[in-house]
Formats: C-alpha cells, sequence, structure tokens
C-alpha cells in the first residue's frame, strides 16, 4: 500500500478534502478485504501529506513527557489477530531511529510466521 499512498498524496496532496477520502477509500478496501465487506467505515480520519510538508521530510516519532516505554509496545500488538504493526513508533528500544524499523518489521514479520505458518505444520 505504499507506493498506492506515495501515488494518491503525489495526485490528491494539495487537496486535503480529497486526499483523506482517496486514502480512506484505499485503506478500506483493504481492511474489508481482510476483515469482511460489514467493517464500518472509520469515525475519523487523519491522512497528513508527509511529502508535501517542508518541514517534516525525516520525522519521527517522539515521547511526550510522562509516557511510559510499554506504550510502544502496545503499538505493536496485533489487531484482530489478523494485522501485524511495525515501524520506529512500535519498538520500545529504537524509537526515533532508522534500524527501529527495519528491526520492528522483521519482529512483526517473525509474529505473523509463528501465528500463521508454523502452526499449520
Amino acid at each position: 500500500m505504499g507506493d498506492d499512498f506515495a501515488r494518491l498524496e503525489s495526485e490528491y496532496g494539495d487537496d486535503p478534502v480529497a486526499y483523506e477520502k482517496e486514502i480512506t477509500t484505499c485503506a478500506m478496501s483493504a481492511f474489508r478485504t481482510m476483515f469482511g465487506a460489514s467493517t464500518p467505515d472509520p469515525a475519523r480520519v487523519g491522512a497528513p501529506a508527509w511529502g508535501k510538508e517542508p518541514h517534516i521530510w525525516g520525522a519521527c516519532s517522539h515521547n511526550p513527557v510522562g509516557t511510559k516505554r510499554d506504550s510502544r509496545d502496545d503499538l505493536a500488538e496485533r489487531m484482530r489477530k489478523r494485522v501485524y504493526f511495525a515501524g520506529e513508533a512500535t519498538d520500545g528500544r529504537r524509537p526515533g531511529t532508522t534500524h527501529g524499523p527495519l528491526l520492528s518489521g522483521e519482529a512483526a514479520a517473525g509474529r505473523f510466521l509463528t501465528r500463521w505458518v508454523c502452526t499449520r505444520w
């Protein structure tokens, strides 16, 4: 979906309303494929066009004062036993790094393989 979102940002990035509508349509199509046609629309969508923001390029997440380290690990928990999350924001040990997304992606893939492949043998 990354390439789709990049294309949508390029095409609709100057029109935030159209951009969010197209992002929602694209994402909901994927979610309904995974979870079924009865998956409800989101109550709210926030879809910043990061590539159009000149002061944000290369941005990463941060912890506000008082945030627990486990908060990032909570983001990595799978949803409905089907959706696995990864990214630097999901790595409690390496937040805000360039290797955090890679390592968290490998960890998410490992959890997926353990759940869906290894249990089928």
